[in-house]
């Protein structure tokens, strides 16, 4: 955990520095523009049309028995090598026609950072099945140790690059390098434990390759519809209201990323955690496992919410200026967000290791289609704020309302139980948060400065920290004393 929330600070501290030198070095418009290709290039990162994550469930589900991994990864592989080769061709097709003269001129640097991602992905999605070995053996120390590595090198590489006058396609090509060796690290790591690379031609099979093909699919859509969700809206700023407008929502997404980093740092442990339980058929462990990560999840976001209200009109100030401090209530509505994204987060591997992928892959789905349905007549109607008004309404209805439907309806849960142990789980964060949200503008109201009520409200934040620290070091010693 620790090694994984380094990695989160300095790709935030980095981010914090980096931002304005774009904005600065780019200007407003072009800085829209390397938001929407950021965006693009993140997710990318994430984007292996759902074989690592069919990968990640097999081995995961086997994880007491290693003789069939050897199976399960080369018929990934197999599968991944597919895909890959669909990404060249496809490169390679844009890559002709812009030298035959079919695409407008005006559009070749798009289509270049198009090209540069495609060959990103085709090289990281069979590395990527490596990952998945790190996460079915819980190896997050690894993990996080790769992930400050990528992001050490991507922030100086580009920081570098700016400072020596390079323009956007140089600074995508250091992102994707980055990003290659952040794959390309878990594959020597696994040949250095194993000595194997868990490749094997006379173990591809037809029964593997259409299982892994089948929940692919599924997780394929999936990622989909996280693409189309607030990571990339961006893109669709641009269009319906302008490149400026895209520059604004770019400052808003990129802080409330930032925060869904640290929240997809907890949960993701989780995902391996809940899928063994499954596989092991302890399915009441899976579920209280399920409800832990929902507690640390809903709390992360709640804490979120707090400081941003608190502190996030002073941070974009001190970030990108005071002419960019009208974005602070957006910020405010669009960091809710982090609610849904916990249910997402949780409920889905256990969905997963059901055989439940299609269910999760259609909540998904809908909740997009909707998105993509409001979006236009919501952006007309409220111009930016339509875009959080809109992805906050569908993601209450699908990513909250719709999963916990469907969690009752396998778990054998009902509905009331659930929500009546999520409000005894979560009671005391929320009522923390409110205690120290209402603090904050009793401070505000007695005549203390904003400053000073921010000072007052950090330092009882870090007290607090500090005593669940001490309270936890002090139960781990008595646990090991007992022992």
């Amino acid at each position: 955990m620790v090694i994984r929330l380094l990695a989160i600070a300095i790709s935030s501290i980095g981010t914090l520095f980096l931002l304005p030198l774009i904005l600065k070095t780019l200007g407003e418009y072009n800085f829209g523009i390397w938001g929407m290709v950021s965006s693009i290039t993140s997710y990318l990162l994430l984007l292996d049309f759902g074989i690592a994550l069919a990968c990640t469930r097999y081995l995961s589900l086997r994880s007491d028995d290693k003789s069939d991994w050897t199976g399960i990864v080369s018929n990934a592989l197999a599968l991944s090598f597919i895909m890959a080769t669909i990404m060249i061709m496809t490169g390679t097709g844009i890559f002709i026609a812009m030298q035959s003269g079919m695409l407008a001129e005006q559009h070749h640097l798009i289509s270049t950072i198009i090209i540069i991602t495609l060959l990103e992905v085709a090289i990281s999605i069979p590395l990527r099945m490596y990952m998945s070995i790190l996460r079915a053996e819980v190896r997050y120390f690894d993990i996080g140790s790769f992930e400050v590595i990528r992001v050490s090198l991507r922030i100086g590489g580009i920081t570098l690059a700016l400072f020596l006058g390079a323009g956007l396609v140089d600074i995508v090509i250091i992102a994707s390098l980055a990003n290659l060796v952040f794959f390309i690290l878990p594959l020597l790591n696994t040949i250095k434990r194993h000595k194997t690379v868990f490749f094997s031609k006379a173990a591809i099979n037809k029964k593997m390759f259409a299982d892994l093909l089948n929940f692919s699919k599924s997780t394929a859509v999936s990622q989909t519809a996280e693409f189309l969700k607030f990571r990339t809206d961006s893109i669709l700023v641009a269009v319906l209201v302008g490149i400026t407008a895209s520059a604004h929502y770019t400052i808003i997404v990129f802080i409330v990323m930032m925060l869904t980093q640290v929240l997809m740092r907890f949960l993701s442990y989780w995902d391996t955690i809940i899928i063994n339980s499954i596989g092991k058929k302890r399915h009441e462990q899976a579920i209280d496992n399920l409800f832990k990560s929902l507690k640390i999840g809903i709390s992360i976001s709640l804490l979120s919410f707090l400081n941003i209200i608190i502190f996030g009109e002073t941070f974009i100030s001190l970030w990108v200026g005071e002419s960019y401090t009208f974005l602070h209530q957006p910020l405010v509505m669009l960091t809710l967000i982090l609610i849904s994204i916990s249910f997402q987060m949780a409920t889905t591997p256990y969905f997963n290791a059901l055989g439940k992928e299609k269910t999760n892959a259609w909540i998904d789905f809908g909740e997009v289609t909707l998105k993509l349905a409001l979006i236009i007549p919501m952006s007309m109607i409220f111009a930016l704020n339509g875009f959080i008004y809109t992805s906050l309404f569908c993601a209450t209805i699908f990513g909250i309302g719709v999963r916990l439907f469907y969690l009752s309806e396998y778990s054998n849960l009902s509905v009331k139980l659930i929500i009546n142990r999520l409000i005894t789980l979560l009671s005391t964060p929320i009522i923390s948060i409110g205690i120290l949200l209402s603090f904050y503008y009793i401070l505000k109201s007695t005549g203390a400065t904003p400053l000073q009520a921010q000072v007052c409200i950090l330092l009882t934040q870090l007290i607090i920290v500090m005593k669940f620290i001490y309270k936890h070091i002090k139960l781990n010693k008595f646990a090991v004393k007992t022992a």
